[in-house]
């Protein structure tokens, strides 16, 4: 792939919001906010920031539409920071939920073959049997960043 495009991915889910910015393939920043994640206006300020600090060429979030689990929130945020990127003029790449699933990606082990460079950021295991890791939405990042790199890869390939 000639010219790699800065990217980034965004993650919500009820208690944070996980972005992931990648330059040349490669991970180069991780970051998880639980307040991003507290309220519309709090989400959009953050991702603005996120957006003028790192210039990406592409926005890559997950699908609000092809998500049942998540609460009203969580799917009103990952609308508007979608509306967010569309009136920026963004190039906005929405991956749906059975597509991540059925990637791999959210387990831990593919994203750390995948993403070497980001599997300091990964959780190292569950510390209550049956909770979900404290920061889920950076598994759900770097999903996103790992599904969006393949299919740039094979469209570049093809």
């Amino acid at each position: 792939m000639a010219d790699k495009p800065r990217l980034l991915a965004v993650a919500v889910d009820c208690e944070n919001q996980a972005t992931v910015f990648v330059i040349d393939g490669a991970c180069k920043e991780v970051r998880a906010s639980r307040k991003a994640a507290s309220s519309l206006n709090e989400a959009r300020s953050a991702f603005r920031i996120h957006i003028y600090e790192r210039e990406p060429d592409l926005i890559v979030i997950e699908d609000p539409e092809s998500n049942e689990n998540k609460g009203e929130l969580t799917l009103s945020i990952m609308r508007a920071l979608a509306q967010e990127a569309a009136d920026q003029g963004l190039n906005l790449y929405r991956i749906p939920r059975e597509r991540m699933k059925a990637s791999g990606y959210l387990h831990r082990a593919a994203l750390r073959k995948r993403l070497p460079e980001a599997a300091y950021h990964l959780p190292r295991g569950r510390k209550f049997p049956g909770k979900a890791p404290k920061r889920q939405t950076v598994i759900e990042a770097l999903a996103l960043v790992a599904i969006a790199l393949d299919e740039l890869n094979d469209r570049d390939a093809a």
